[in-house]
């Protein structure tokens, strides 16, 4: 059985898992997944490798008595915008690096299991220092911290420069 074509719109994953020296991006469209996703692609040009893009999504369990849904099914929408998520990041880095294969994974779950699981197979795992949740002084954000911590391959974490840094 071969692998779904980088282009396969059909499923939630377009990925050919095996590659060991694929590349794999974690966005969730917040300013340091944006900043990850440029190094990830600087370094798929420059390695000759393949490039995934991941997105997740969940649906938070609430145990406060019946309340009202926010759209018809949130589940749905919650993945529509990762698969949308994903897609756009993939065509910006199908454009950036011509000839790359770029395969996109959008699927239900914590990001850093995700993350950490897909990391098996890659080559290099790419996530942005913070996400768009938390606490904005920590350095990490706690799932480029479970990656560091859990993940099969090399992992970098990418950190906006401070407007100081750089400055002598």
């Amino acid at each position: 059985m071969s692998a779904p074509s980088p282009q396969d719109e059909g499923g939630s994953s377009t990925a050919a898992h095996g590659s060991r020296q694929r590349v794999v991006v974690g966005i969730d469209g917040s300013p340091q997944a944006a900043l990850a996703l440029a190094w990830a692609i600087d370094e798929v040009r420059y390695r000759g490798v393949d490039l995934e893009v991941v997105s997740t999504w969940y649906l938070p369990e609430y145990d406060w008595g019946e309340m009202p849904p926010v759209s018809p099914d949130p589940a749905i929408e919650l993945a529509e915008q990762a698969r949308s998520l994903v897609d756009q990041a993939a065509a910006e880095a199908r454009a950036a690096a011509p000839g790359t294969e770029v395969y996109t994974t959008a699927l239900e779950g914590s990001a850093a299991s995700v993350l950490v699981e897909l990391s098996k197979d890659a080559g290099l795992l790419v996530v942005g220092s913070r996400g768009r949740g938390g606490f904005k002084g920590l350095l990490l954000g706690s799932v480029s911290q479970q990656c560091a911590s859990h993940a099969h391959c090399p992992v970098v974490v990418v950190r906006e420069l401070s407007s100081a840094a750089g400055q002598s």
